[in-house]
């Protein structure tokens, strides 16, 4: 059985970037809203409104894959033969008539060529309902004005998907012929055990009813059992019009039925991302996914009333079954734009810096690739921001920084890595924060493409020292604080490793439980080898304290070095057993790992064996391409650590990962942010003082990559939902 693959990309289920289309316009919030296939019929089916208000949640169809069952298709339109967001429209083709490849129009074809527009097109600013959808396109008869005979070759399509749905992420069959007969009941045929296998799979399969004027039966295929049959409203009003029967099990506007059941697959594409996306509970919907996305429909739908027929039908809202499964989530947020006015926002965070009782948040910003300025955010108690400097028109790139007392004076501080110039500094709070700049003292210099900051007193004397990595220099290093009389001297360094190539996460903890703060430090790899290398060069080690650490060093264990592509992470208690874990972000970019479909967030579980030594074991929380930082905390407030986690340049996006230690699925992915180009750092803090934590992150400016968001942005914890 010939095939041809049209593009094999590495996909995770939602995890696509957002597409600027020419021909389209722009939201308030600058992100491209394309314009409606069919805009009438989407306006009434809440087509238009669930892109408005969901832009920030779903890609509307990015991971998955229609296949288009029906006469052929002519490839070579633009519509499908342009890429969209750099990848091929159609995935694969198949023809089940002659069993090759080629599922060109022959003899009377021609409706498979335009039946995709509606669910699926994505071309010149024009959308389809999943617009971010990849097709199969199935030719699987002569003409879609078809005979029951029809059925062997539409049975060998329909089994052809049952084989490969895995393979090319195929979720939804558009079954589009019609026999345009007045089928009263099913008709016995080969493709009933296909159909079954599909709905087993929990595959939507949908066909249109027909489009004649029938009001006690409808076309084959839609007559079978385990297809669901699609009439038609008039697109301008709510009027059943063309043919129905008691089998229809939902109406869309439309012109026509083909019209209306192309426009439903492409709203069971959108429903299942969202289910997908907020762990929604199905199971007393359906027994299985695609009866319960039905029952949705059904249930969200608007009560049309046909007095031909003397039937109730219910019609398409897909806004209406999005909110429906929002509004279940366990638990929501809301999204607060905090600062846009940035050049290149990166290194974020919070504490209480003027001593109100309220947390503050601290952010650094590169100005003109040159120069860069530092601003602490005054909280009003509310999570309402007013900006105020600590540095201005500093030469290089302040990014990374830590937070802590360092001269002792029971204010907090700020040390924080200047990139560029390869610096390390502090900035010494003032009895005003608000008042001028701060002053500033110096850490360290040559200190090659400084990256990352902790602070601790790793030495035990009472004052805090400062580890930092190099992402270009690869050194993992500490720096011994002089002591608060001494504020001029550069602080003295010591090497902690001289090659963790391109080391990018410096943290604090102590591992073993001595009593001694050890340090987490974790480096993407060599830069440019092959995702399949087995020397990647990424690791993820942990370094002990001796307690000396000036005289007597610190011991080098790993944690894991099996996966390429260690960016940020940090330690937590991430099972509950009393030690330190650690969460860690594993993709970037390509050129780290090119396998973007292995990009995740891991956990290391520490297994302090009987004889005090510590082991690792590696587990998965979520895949999450060009994954960026990850961090843990309690976001739910159930006792355990959830994650939350960013996605960089082309990931663009933050999620997080609701830990259910009891459920099959342990870690419940879900989207804070989509578009939020090129995210970079995230953090957690109680900013409105609920009780419930709180999220906020930047987005730079995509390196690049993409065209970045240059947004601090924050995210309100709304709690639990109660019943």
């Amino acid at each position: 059985m010939k095939r041809t693959i049209l593009a094999l990309v590495a996909v995770t289920f939602g995890g696509g970037s957002w597409y600027a289309l020419s021909g389209s316009r722009a939201g308030e919030d600058g992100l491209v809203i394309g314009r409606p296939a069919q805009p009438e019929a989407f306006r009434r089916a809440g087509v238009t409104v669930a892109w408005a208000r969901y832009r920030h949640r779903l890609t509307f169809g990015d991971g998955q894959t229609l296949a288009l069952v029906d006469d052929g298709c002519k490839l070579e339109m633009p519509e499908w033969s342009t890429a969209a967001g750099g990848r091929p429209k159609v995935l694969v083709s198949y023809d089940s008539v002659d069993g090759d490849n080629d599922p060109k129009h022959e003899g009377k074809g021609y409706h498979g060529s335009t039946v995709g527009i509606p669910s699926s097109v994505n071309h010149d600013g024009l959308w389809g309902v999943a617009y971010n959808d990849q097709l199969a396109v199935i030719r699987a008869l002569e003409c879609c004005h078809c005979r029951v005979a029809d059925g062997k070759t539409v049975a060998a399509a329909l089994e052809w998907i049952v084989e490969h749905h895995r393979e090319y992420h195929i979720t939804t069959v558009n079954l589009a012929p019609v026999d345009d007969q007045e089928h009263a009941k099913p008709v016995a045929t080969a493709i009933d055990t296909a159909l079954a296998k599909l709905r087993q799979l929990g595959i939507w399969v949908s066909a249109p009813s027909g489009n004649h004027a029938y009001t006690t039966g409808i076309s084959w295929p839609a007559c079978q059992p385990n297809c669901f049959a699609i009439g038609a409203v008039r697109p301008g009003r709510d009027e059943v019009y063309l043919d129905r029967s008691a089998k229809v099990d939902l109406v869309v506007p439309a012109a026509a039925t083909s019209s209306s059941n192309a426009i439903l697959c492409g709203a069971a594409i959108v429903l299942r991302e969202a289910i997908t996306q907020t762990g929604y509970d199905w199971r007393d919907e359906g027994t299985n996914i695609a009866d319960a996305m039905l029952a949705l429909f059904q249930k969200t739908g608007v009560v049309v009333d046909d007095p031909a027929s003397g039937r109730r039908y219910r019609r398409l809202d897909l806004a209406a079954a999005l909110k429906h499964v929002f509004d279940r989530e366990s638990l929501s947020f809301s999204d607060h734009l905090v600062e846009d006015d940035y050049g290149y926002a990166y290194g974020l965070g919070a504490v209480d810096i003027d001593g109100d009782g309220d947390l503050d948040l601290t952010s650094a910003d590169i100005r003109d690739k040159s120069h860069s300025n530092f601003y602490w955010l005054e909280n009003d108690g509310r999570g309402i921001f007013q900006r105020h400097p600590i540095a201005s028109r500093q030469p290089g790139w302040f990014e990374r920084h830590a937070i802590g007392d360092v001269n002792g004076d029971g204010r907090p501080d700020i040390a924080i890595v200047n990139n560029r110039k390869g610096e390390l500094v502090w900035f010494a709070n003032r009895v005003d924060p608000s008042a001028g700049l701060w002053e500033r003292h110096v850490i360290a210099t040559n200190q090659r493409n400084a990256y990352d900051v902790a602070l601790g007193d790793f030495d035990g004397d009472g004052d805090l020292d400062a580890a930092a990595v190099g992402y270009v220099s690869d050194w993992v290093t500490w720096f011994e604080n002089p002591g608060s009389d001494q504020p001029a001297v550069e602080w003295r360094r010591r090497i902690v490793q001289e090659k963790l190539p391109e080391a990018r996460t410096i943290a604090a903890a102590d591992f073993n439980g001595d009593g001694h703060l050890d340090l987490l430090a974790a480096g993407v790899g060599l830069r440019d080898r092959s995702a399949g290398a087995a020397e990647h060069g990424s690791q993820v080690l942990w370094f002990e304290n001796t307690g000396e650490p000036s005289t007597q060093g610190w011991t080098r264990h790993v944690i894991g070095n099996g996966v390429p592509a260690a960016v940020h992470g940090h330690p937590a208690d991430l099972d509950g057993d009393g030690d330190l874990d650690v969460v860690m972000a594993h993709g970037m970019r390509v050129e780290a790992d090119a396998e973007v479909g292995r990009h995740a967030v891991l956990w290391y579980e520490n297994q302090k064996g009987p004889d005090a030594r510590l082991s690792w074991q590696q587990h998965t929380i979520g895949r999450l391409p060009f994954a960026f930082e990850a961090i843990a905390v309690d976001l739910d407030r159930d006792g355990d650590l959830d994650v939350a986690a960013s996605a960089w340049s082309k990931g663009d996006r933050v999620v997080w990962f609701e830990q259910r230690p009891d459920a099959a699925v342990r870690w419940q992915r879900h989207v804070l942010r989509i578009h939020f180009r090129a995210a970079n750092q995230v953090i957690a803090a109680d900013f409105d003082g609920d009780g419930w934590p709180d999220l906020a992150a930047t987005a730079d400016d995509g390196s690049r990559r993409v065209a970045g968001s240059l947004e601090l942005r924050w995210w309100r914890n709304l709690g639990v939902r109660r019943d």
